[in-house]
């Protein structure tokens, strides 16, 4: 009987923490003071807010946060993809899918707020560690940037083809998966160069191959008509010296 109390004890403190991991994967901001009721009523708001958000606009920004779509998406697992991308350059990204992107990281928008402004609320949101990443990831890229002389990358999404440079592409995206990716993006447009080379030899090679076979084939058609020529004239020769035979024989 004295452990009950303990049990029950443990029971709820594992409920809590479950509300809690629930309630940081959808993004909400938790208080001490809040009670699991309260919890738990706050916790099926924020799904309903979410279930109410534009879908269009949560693609727009899977797109632009270059991730990929779950095989059977709800907008729920979605938005707690999208609330992993902490940081990151705004441009680019469309009207609705920044009001959505707010909404999910609890920032305070109106409804005629311009994109330029709920970019500028963001980016105020993350607050001065999010600011010293951003310039720390721009001076990052600005050198590997200078140090790599990568070409520019054409990439192509929902709306519109942006060209990105690595420095860009740290900027965007932080410096570790923005270093890989663009790196990748340098050695795949390189091995696209050398493919294309190949393609051009190959297709260079080809219609050389084609040439000297019609060039073959020219000669081969001018030998039989020659040949053809000859034959008919031999056949004219033979057949009127028949004839002068046969009329000779005649008058003798």
């Amino acid at each position: 009987m004295s452990n009950k109390p303990t049990l029950n004890k443990v029971a709820d403190t594992e409920a809590r923490s479950n509300l809690i991991r629930q309630a940081n994967r959808l993004g909400m901001v938790i208080r001490e003071e809040w009670s699991d009721e309260e919890l738990t009523k706050r916790l099926a708001l924020r799904r309903e807010q979410i279930e109410s958000l534009d879908w269009g606009g949560l693609m727009d920004i899977m797109t632009w946060a270059k991730h990929p779509v779950p095989t059977r998406p709800t907008k729920l697992a979605v938005a707690q993809i999208i609330l992993a991308h902490k940081r990151g350059h705004y441009q680019g990204l469309s009207h609705k899918g920044l009001v959505c992107l707010a909404i999910l990281r609890n920032v305070k928008i109106k409804n005629k707020d311009s994109a330029r402004k709920i970019m500028s609320r963001l980016r105020r949101s993350e607050g001065i560690w999010g600011y010293v990443l951003r310039k720390r990831d721009k001076l990052v890229g600005s050198v590997l940037s200078t140090l790599v002389d990568a070409e520019p990358q054409i990439n192509g999404t929902a709306n519109q083809s942006e060209t990105l440079t690595l420095q860009e592409h740290i900027e965007q995206r932080g410096l570790i998966e923005g270093l890989g990716s663009g790196l990748r993006g340098a050695a795949d447009g390189y091995i696209s160069e050398k493919m294309q080379e190949i393609e051009d030899r190959i297709d260079y090679k080809l219609d050389e191959i084609d040439r000297r076979l019609a060039e073959w084939r020219n000669r081969e058609l001018t030998n039989r008509l020659r040949m053809i020529k000859i034959t008919l004239a031999v056949s004219v020769v033979i057949a009127l010296l028949s004839l002068l035979y046969t009329y000779i024989r005649e008058q003798l």
